[in-house]
């Protein structure tokens, strides 16, 4: 997926660690969970090993959703990411 940048809503922290970082940092993008389940049974796209390991990032953000007691829709979760140099 194209590069979306930081949401509009980010969090202050995530805000506050973008900033802290941003001579380091470029790229920023998000994605929902529910884009990440689908991506993770897309054969067209992915290859085995990227499968599994979109299957692990989704099996991690399902036990920290299920360890944090408040139940989301998966286009209401989302996970914000950039690289670094």
């Amino acid at each position: 997926a194209e590069p979306r940048g930081l949401p509009r809503d980010v969090s202050n922290g995530v805000m506050r660690k973008w900033e802290n970082d941003k001579e380091w940092n470029h790229t920023p993008s998000w994605l929902t969970l529910a884009e990440l389940r689908v991506a993770s049974k897309d054969k067209k796209t992915y290859n085995k090993d990227e499968r599994s390991y979109l299957k692990g990032l989704i099996n991690g953000i399902d036990f920290m959703l299920g360890a944090s007691c408040h139940w989301a829709d998966d286009i209401d979760v989302r996970i914000v990411f950039w690289f670094d140099n």
